[in-house]
């Protein structure tokens, strides 16, 4: 094993710069962060000017989210060594991950100049181009590229993916299809293939696809590995089961309605909630025990994800579980500034204009919130940000340094989405990109208007304006790619009828 005999030579020189900078770049693959960084940290020691183990702790600040030291190990390891393919690979990664894809395609660029030959090169050439909306260019990229890899089922998820981006879902499905006949067993073209019949409302075939995510290399759900059997339909009387979300908040928010279903088939119900809900599902009348993220009930029979809950329960399109509203808010004596929101006389609108960063297509979602300025000069509106920076809950400040004093920035009065439950109650609309807000104010019965990219996530479906899944939301879909300028024309547009027709 290549791991052993380079811990056999620094054990021999501690300072074996070629055996270090190895085992630093092996320590990568097997997501030992720490122990990399100390491998290649002795060996630039050993040899500053060493580009490989500058390209490989380039790779390793990139994975650490430290994009600016990355850009320099990297840009030093090029310096040194021009055609250094990982350091190229690694940087085009890091542009990709800054939002930066214009600069990610001049890299991958410089990438194929040296190794024309190298698919994923290719392959990550039209990914870029998909988020910088070139999907044309994308497409034709791939279709000359299956041309000279014609056996390549991830060129065809790939480019179902770019006919999906144009809403061409079935020659998207064609691709998957096109995947699946040369490896049945893979586990992206399943996935893509369920997201896609998902989107067209094939809830049966789509949810049994979707369950493939348990498979892929890198997937977006957490399935804990307990020793007690998955729940698969089993027969529950008598039976304990524990539920547990999976996803992102959002995700959580959405699918617990399926909870009260399953506590009518099982004789004791554990739910495990992160600790930003605890508070907001302990007012849910269900016959649940809750639990907090992280810990395990003594003794249960079987256990489930909530995303897998559809599945299992048969859901279709017609039978989607919508007794809205299920969450409630919390009483506005308990907070001095709920009663601010309520004594104002205006017509209250709250906005949310992103959501978390470390989602993989958050690019698609999420907007600069500059893009909301048409709304404040919209007569009788007062504006209210819920906005919170999803990685530091109480972030403040960049609402009133866009809006100025045209708008109160309720963030720091968030504890968790109790609160933000609680300053809903008090709104008279709520507008939101595709973020866990929009999913808390359907779930609560309360007006919302969900903002969506051109191409949006299979929850809501194709060229719909509203949703089965939240009787009070109106969608406002992008015409093109990043064209959030014209959803919130139509939504100025809308929010200025609404106005006049209410003060007649």
């Amino acid at each position: 094993m290549a791991q052993e005999m380079y811990e056999r030579v620094i054990k021999i020189d501690p300072y074996h710069v070629d055996a270090l900078c190895n085992l630093g770049v092996i320590s990568i693959q097997n997501n030992e962060l720490d122990i990399s960084s100390k491998y290649l940290d002795r060996a630039l020691q050993g040899r500053p000017k060493f580009p490989e183990a500058l390209a490989a702790r380039g790779n390793l600040l990139r994975r650490e989210r430290k994009f600016d030291q990355a850009i320099l190990d990297l840009r030093a390891a090029l310096k040194l060594e021009p055609n250094n393919i990982s350091a190229l690979s690694s940087l085009g990664s890091v542009f990709d991950e800054l939002g930066e894809y214009g600069k990610a395609i001049e890299v991958i660029n410089e990438a194929l100049l040296i190794a024309p030959e190298t698919l994923s090169f290719h392959m990550k050439l039209a990914r870029q181009r998909l988020k910088m909306g070139q999907t044309d260019k994308a497409i034709e990229g791939l279709e000359s590229v299956l041309l000279r890899w014609p056996d390549s089922a991830e060129i065809h998820v790939d480019l179902g993916y770019a006919f999906k981006a144009q809403s061409r879902y079935e020659e998207a499905l064609s691709e998957f299809d096109q995947a699946l006949s040369l490896d049945s067993e893979f586990a992206r073209a399943h996935y893509a293939r369920g997201q896609a019949l998902l989107s067209v409302g094939d809830f049966d075939e789509g949810w049994r696809e979707y369950d493939w995510r348990w498979r892929l290399d890198y997937s977006p759900s957490r399935r804990v590995s307990y020793h007690n059997p998955i729940w698969s339909g089993e027969d529950l009387t008598g039976k304990s089961l524990l539920v547990y979300p999976e996803q992102g908040i959002g995700d959580t928010l959405q699918f617990l309605r399926f909870v009260p279903m399953v506590a009518e088939i099982a004789a004791e119900v554990f739910l495990e909630v992160p600790k930003s809900l605890e508070r907001l599902v302990s007012r849910l009348d269900w016959p649940v025990t809750i639990i907090r993220s992280g810990i395990t009930p003594e003794k249960f029979d079987f256990h489930a994800t909530l995303m897998d809950l559809p599945r299992i329960l048969g859901t279709s399109l017609k039978t989607i579980p919508a007794q809205i509203p299920y969450f409630k808010a919390g009483r506005t004596e308990d907070e001095e500034w709920a009663k601010t929101i309520s004594a104002d006389k205006g017509f209250r609108v709250g906005i949310v204009w992103a959501g978390n960063p470390s989602y993989t297509e958050d690019y698609k979602r999420s907007m600069d919130p500059r893009n909301l300025l048409p709304l404040k000069d919209i007569s009788g509106i007062s504006l209210y940000s819920l906005q919170v920076d999803s990685l530091q809950v109480g972030h403040t400040g960049m609402a009133t340094s866009i809006f100025g004093s045209e708008i109160v920035d309720l963030s720091t009065n968030f504890r968790d989405y109790s609160d933000t439950a609680l300053a809903i109650s008090h709104l008279d609309l709520v507008i939101s990109t595709d973020t866990s807000v929009c999913h808390l104010v359907g779930g609560m019965g309360c007006p919302i208007w969900t903002m969506l990219s051109a191409v949006s996530d299979w929850r809501w479906l194709m060229d719909r304006i509203d949703s089965p899944w939240y009787p009070t939301m109106r969608l406002f879909r992008q015409d093109s790619p990043d064209d959030w300028a014209g959803v919130i024309q139509r939504i100025s547009a809308e929010l200025a009828t609404l106005q006049q027709n209410g003060s007649e």
